[in-house]
């Protein structure tokens, strides 16, 4: 005997997009665990390195396994003047000092302002000048014609936006 399900007793078939947007909700927890677990991560790692336990000569690498290889790397990080309430005082002392020496030379360094204006003009002549003497009519006439062909293949390219909602 055939026993037909009913509707309800079939299991559900998903769209493309209802899958499309359970995996970005899956891959958006697992970044939300790694960022969780990556501190007591790196903490295993150092521990492993401060041990001399590392699996190869440069003493970097403290794991291998399943498909990867997990380096242990340091970038320079500085304390911000909020954190340092020393760097904060030299902070201001600065800016209250390149102030004072601004008011003092004021004079000059609106002379030297004036001048790189000049400057940065007659650069802009002669970029001009330097565009122009790579031009003739038929280059630029194979540009329009590259544009216009460029323009008239043109297509819009369907792409997906996750919002969290």
């Amino acid at each position: 005997m055939i026993i037909i399900p009913r509707k309800d007793e079939l299991p559900e078939i998903e769209s493309a997009l209802e899958e499309y947007a359970k995996l970005k909700k899956t891959i958006q927890n697992s970044q939300d665990w790694l960022k969780e677990i990556e501190p007591k991560a790196i903490n295993e790692a150092l521990t492993i390195l401060e041990t001399g336990n590392s699996l190869n000569n440069k003493g970097k690498m403290v794991y291998r396994g399943n498909g990867l290889k997990l380096v242990l790397g340091a970038r320079k990080k500085y304390p911000t003047d909020k954190d340092d309430p020393e760097l904060e005082r030299l902070s201001q002392q600065i800016q209250l000092f390149e102030l004072a020496e601004i008011r003092k030379n004021s004079e000059e360094l609106n002379q030297i302002t004036e001048q790189i204006e000049f400057l940065r003009s007659q650069i802009e002549v002669l970029q001009a000048k330097q565009e122009e003497l790579k031009q003739t009519a038929y280059i630029i006439s194979l540009k329009s014609k590259y544009n216009d062909r460029r323009d008239k293949g043109m297509y819009q390219e369907p792409y997906l936006i996750v919002y969290q909602s």
